[in-house]
């Protein structure tokens, strides 16, 4: 069976594929959840820390819906990716 932080790891790829930054570089979108996630791991973040590093952009730039991250990953993790997601019916101000 895949550990959390794997098959976060899959998923947000998997989620993320064909998605690059802004700016003049264009890398592929999950360079940047991947550096997330490895800062967090480095700094000492629970496994569902270190997955939500990886989901962490998941519902706010992809299709899933945070359920669908609580159901595939647990709540403590689902909980994380919430707290950090922006919420995207407020104004930017």
């Amino acid at each position: 069976m895949e550990n959390l932080i794997t098959k976060a790891e899959a998923y947000a790829r998997q989620n993320h594929e064909g998605q690059f930054r802004k700016g003049e570089a264009q890398e592929p979108y999950v360079t940047h959840v991947a550096e997330v996630a490895s800062r967090v791991a480095h700094y000492g973040g629970s496994e569902s820390a270190i997955a939500a590093a990886w989901l962490h952009d998941v519902v706010e730039d992809c299709d899933p819906e945070i359920e669908d991250i609580e159901n595939l990953f647990g709540s403590k993790a689902a909980k994380i990716v919430a707290e950090v997601t922006d919420d995207k019916t407020l104004s930017k101000q």
